[in-house]
């Protein structure tokens, strides 16, 4: 029996960090530091989705057991017959609304006080991305907010690409399918949002690229952004769309 592909908004996403001004802010390397995330993991039960090559495989699971050789997962047998003998999974999951992901390799049958389970190597590193600094919001899907990139210092080159979050501090964009390379520390001399009241306009720099699978929607190229010369009306005009975008949300009990 082949396990179920769960490709549903129950998902967590799949990330990848490509670039980061600042690995370390994202990524685990201390073994201790992992290990005490995994404890917490597993005592706070939190659900977890499990992939394999870029695709969800079985339904949420959670972490059982954390031990010096190995982490113990729950799964129906279906699942992992599917994953043992794998070189490798990924585990998607959130802790106090900070998400963590981890590569675990070599995925294997086990058993839990009697019960069969999934047996995995202990993650060798974490990453983890913490709640942003600032105040930040997932702009609406329909109409889908878009801003205009200036790639030349003259102003005579633009990119339009879509906004898939936004906040005073700056924004996350989808990378377009372009020939102009997005890289980390690389400066926009003007990014152009249309909102209600007015046109926010202010250089954008690119902190750090991350590939985001999302269940049933395959992958995008996400960079997330930080205004550099954002002037008070700008901020201003800026605040105001985040706070009618939050109480039209509330409004509609979204």
């Amino acid at each position: 029996m082949k396990p179920r592909l769960h490709e549903t908004d129950m998902a967590d996403p799949l990330i990848e960090l490509l670039q980061g001004d600042d690995h370390g802010r994202y990524r685990l390397d201390s073994p201790a530091e992992i290990a005490h995330y995994l404890r917490q993991l597993r005592d706070r039960g939190s659900f977890a989705s499990l992939y394999l090559d870029g695709r969800v495989i079985g339904p949420p699971s959670v972490l059982l057991a954390v031990e010096r050789d190995g982490l113990v997962i729950d799964c129906d047998p279906a699942t992992t017959d599917a994953l043992s003998g794998k070189s490798e999974i990924a585990v998607s999951t959130s802790l106090d609304r900070v998400r963590i992901q981890f590569h675990a390799s070599r995925p294997r049958r086990a058993s839990f006080r009697g019960r069969p389970a999934l047996g995995v190597d202990v993650p060798e590193s974490m990453l983890r991305l913490q709640r942003r600094d600032f105040y930040r919001l997932t702009t609406p899907t329909q109409p889908a907010l878009h801003c205009r990139l200036a790639i030349d210092p003259e102003r005579r080159l633009w990119l339009e690409t879509q906004i898939l979050d936004i906040s005073v501090g700056g924004v996350a964009i989808m990378v377009p399918p372009a020939n102009h390379p997005f890289l980390v520390d690389t400066l926009f001399p003007s990014c152009r949002v249309a909102v209600p009241g007015g046109t926010i306009d202010a250089a954008l720099r690119i902190r750090n690229l991350f590939v985001v699978t999302l269940p049933g929607a395959g992958s995008v190229l996400r960079a997330g952004c930080q205004f550099d010369d954002l002037s008070g009306t700008m901020g201003n005009l800026l605040q105001r769309y985040i706070l009618n975008l939050e109480r039209s949300r509330r409004a509609h009990g979204s």
